[in-house]
């Protein structure tokens, strides 16, 4: 068992209930199925390019959902490669065969929402399971989901940061003098399902 920090990502396709409610079994799965391609390439194809090793990071999906954990010894480079994989996912949805079809169609292109947090997590093994692989756990991932789930909230890009993500980012900027061309903008301060004090998240725009 070992302490770690870690930036954690959750991704979600905004409104999917209501989308399994009026497609049909057939075009949700398709939807699902897109999805899911759409992200673990964007993911694999960012992991590879910032040279992330096995035991560095943890990432897969369930249903309509991604989560991506990242946490190589180096905060910068984990919350670098966050801001990437949004973006980059965000991208490849947008022009998505689904998104396309629908854009012909005039209709508006399925969202994701995104969620990013810093902090501190137990990487931990457990002896009784088959797969002795080590595995973040811990009250942070339940803060990312949160944090995630509040995106949908947004007015820009719907890709929301904690106040310790938005922290490590700006220093990530200062740090080594990044030129981004975005900004973040502060959301009023909400009370997160499950957690008693309002917390600051902040939008990319």
């Amino acid at each position: 068992m070992k302490k770690t920090e870690a930036v954690l990502m959750f991704v979600d396709i905004l409104n999917s209930a209501q989308f399994s409610d009026v497609l049909s079994l057939e075009e949700y799965d398709k939807l699902i199925f897109q999805f899911q391609d759409v992200v673990m390439q964007a993911v694999d194809d960012v992991l590879k390019n910032m040279k992330f090793t096995e035991g560095q990071f943890e990432f897969g999906t369930a249903g309509d959902e991604l989560k991506i954990f990242l946490y190589s010894d180096d905060k910068y480079k984990d919350i670098e490669a966050s801001i990437r994989i949004s973006f980059f996912i965000k991208l490849k949805w947008f022009d998505s065969e689904i998104n396309r079809l629908r854009i012909e169609e005039s209709k508006p292109p399925i969202d994701l929402a995104v969620g990013i947090h810093y902090g501190y997590a137990m990487l931990n093994s457990h002896p009784g399971r088959k797969d002795t692989k080590e595995n973040l756990e811990g009250y942070a991932i339940n803060f990312a989901k949160r944090i995630e789930s509040n995106a949908r909230e947004g007015k820009y890009s719907r890709i929301v940061l904690s106040q310790s993500a938005y922290a490590l980012a700006k220093q990530l900027q200062y740090k080594k003098n990044h030129k981004w061309y975005f900004d973040f903008a502060p959301l009023p301060q909400t009370i997160l399902k499950g957690i008693s004090e309002k917390v600051m998240i902040y939008e990319m725009r």
